[in-house]
């Protein structure tokens, strides 16, 4: 291949269009898991962040392979940094003041230490990867190819041949090396097979590489010479249906070798064991990825057309951000809007697309960009055009059309929301409740009495109503906090004389089988009850869930309250 090239290289549109909608596979696959609508088949935001990986190295090498050495590896690594970290800084604040941190380590400061120095996936803890902004996870794995890039890359394309050989017999023998390991019996691996394979960046560094190989035949004049591969004199049907097959075959790589035995014939067959089966579910899709991305890359079909308009184009630049960031609005509206609601699915999932999007063009315009620019000056010294290029872009975006449209992409859908939740929330009153009970009040004291209890279930948790009864207004403050977890949520009522009724919903996220959330009461800032134990048991039918529950009045007395939560009434 002559690698006579120009250091000049223009833009691939489709391209970035493309990367649009990869991380729409991302943001589909991780919202149907958080509402738990179980819509999605299989791992399709693996899939995209395979297509991300092999992207990166074809789009690097596409940009770099004459440029590296004029510009120097120093600052090839300082721009790589000002591209990606700002933002990350960003949405990891974000997370870590808007979701909860994931469940408890033994380390909480190694885990906020290695998710800002995006180093958590090397650490084969699913507790320490995925916690807080999790998908930043995917960007760790890329900061370790952008190290190794410099490294692959420079020597020229006979040697990166030999680095590529040797990258494949590495990834080959550390899985040998994993298959012995895990079938020895003092290894005791538990979960941490799955989070080594999926998440280490040096058993993923060959999707890097082979989108650098793709780069190099892409950019190959003695191969572009070869007729059949000037997709761009092809009819426009021909290369539409070429596109259409390299796209379907990208999207449904995991699915190919699954059906088709190569999971099975890799594990049974060929005795290789489950860890190359596993790593070929997460990583096997590249050959796929690499066709797709040479297709899309010299084709010129109508989908090709289409990914290079405009829009498309911008939301293609928007991508990073909207993988960044999706996770974190969808907890925010999920958790305010739709735990415990009725409304309709497509109000939610219209309201986190339009958010999200409205959120991430945000960011790209306000910190992706400006931050990248104003970093890179400062690399090079020019601290005052450093400054006066960061403000000059902020008052330039405060005065386009676009900054209010993506503000109103958040506002409206939010408003919406609200009124929605509005019809939500209507109580039934006290006397109904007290009427359906149908049992006699505890008493605590002359001047408080619990005259009723209820368990609704409501969509992905349950809402538990009690009915107070006092002589004279008073305070009750109550705090709930979930069994081998950190979580707590507490509140304060202030009750008026007569009947009122307090409501409270369980997130469902934080309460497994077999788990006991416990509520405590204070009146008065003393303990109103000894204790109120709810011990929550499932039965292996996802769609029938008890919830036995008991409040301990004294040392003597016990209550038991029971609950079914049928979650297919309110999907």
């Amino acid at each position: 291949m002559n690698e006579n090239q120009s250091t000049a290289v223009a833009r691939i549109d489709s391209l970035t269009g493309l990367r649009f909608f990869a991380a729409m596979m991302v943001f589909c696959f991780h919202l149907d898991r958080m509402l738990k609508t179980n819509v999605t088949s299989g791992p399709i935001g693996s899939i995209a962040v395979s297509f991300f990986f092999v992207l990166s190295g074809f789009i690097l090498t596409y940009v770099y392979r004459d440029r590296l050495k004029t510009t120097g590896v120093g600052r090839f690594y300082f721009t790589r940094w000002a591209r990606i970290w700002p933002l990350h800084a960003v949405c990891l604040i974000a997370a870590m003041c808007l979701m909860p941190h994931g469940r408890p380590v033994d380390y909480p400061g190694l885990r906020i230490f290695s998710h800002a120095f995006l180093l958590q996936s090397w650490i084969p803890i699913e507790d320490y990867i995925l916690s807080l902004n999790g998908v930043s996870w995917s960007i760790s794995t890329e900061a370790f190819f952008y190290f190794m890039f410099p490294l692959l890359l420079l020597g020229g394309l006979k040697r990166f041949v030999w680095k590529a050989l040797a990258t494949i017999a590495i990834s080959i023998v550390a899985l040998l090396m994993m298959t012995h390991l895990i079938a020895s019996p003092t290894w005791n691996v538990g979960e941490s097979l799955d989070h080594v394979i999926h998440f280490n960046p040096a058993l993923r560094l060959l999707e890097f590489v082979a989108g650098m190989g793709t780069a190099y035949i892409f950019m190959s004049k003695r191969l572009n010479a070869i007729t059949p591969l000037q997709f761009s004199r092809w009819p426009a049907a021909a290369q539409t249906l070429l596109e259409i097959a390299a796209l379907t075959a990208a999207v449904m790589s995991f699915y190919f070798l699954r059906d088709y035995g190569y999971f099975r014939w890799f594990e049974k067959d060929l005795g290789w064991g489950r860890e190359v089966t596993r790593w070929l579910k997460y990583c096997g899709g590249m050959p796929f990825h690499a066709i797709c991305i040479f297709v899309f890359a010299k084709s010129n079909g109508w989908i090709a057309r289409g990914l290079r308009t405009k829009p498309m184009v911008f939301l293609g630049e928007v991508s990073f951000a909207l993988y960044m960031v999706h996770r974190i609005v969808f907890w925010v509206l999920i958790r305010n809007f739709w735990m415990g609601s009725t409304m309709p699915y497509w109000i939610i999932l219209s309201s986190c697309f339009l958010v999200t999007l409205g959120v991430s063009a945000l960011l790209f315009l306000f910190v992706e960009m400006p931050a990248k620019a104003a970093l890179t000056n400062c690399y090079d010294r020019k601290f005052s055009s450093a400054w006066s290029g960061l403000i000059g872009s902020m008052r330039n975006l405060l005065s386009r059309r676009l900054t209010y449209s993506m503000i109103a992409l958040i506002v409206i859908p939010t408003v919406v929301l609200n009124l929605a939740k509005r019809q939500d929330q209507e109580v039934r009153p006290a006397e109904t409740l007290i009427a359906q009970f149908g049992r006699p009040p505890i008493r605590f004291g002359d001047q408080l009495s619990l005259a009723a209890w209820t368990f609704e279930p409501r969509r992905m948790g349950i809402e538990i109503a009690l009915v107070w009864r006092t002589q004279e207004a008073t305070d009750i403050r109550h705090l709930y906090a979930m069994t081998k977890a950190k979580f707590a949520f507490g509140g304060r009522l202030t009750l008026p004389k007569g009947d009122s009724v307090q409501t409270y919903f369980i997130d469902e996220n934080f309460w497994k089988p077999k788990s006991s959330p416990t509520l405590k009461l204070w009146y008065r800032n003393k303990p109103l009850m000894p204790r109120y134990d709810s011990a929550l048991a499932t039965d292996d039918h996802r769609n029938d869930r008890t919830l036995p529950a008991s409040i301990d009045v004294t040392d003597h007395a016990k209550i038991i309250l029971n609950a079914t939560n049928k979650e297919t009434a309110y999907r």
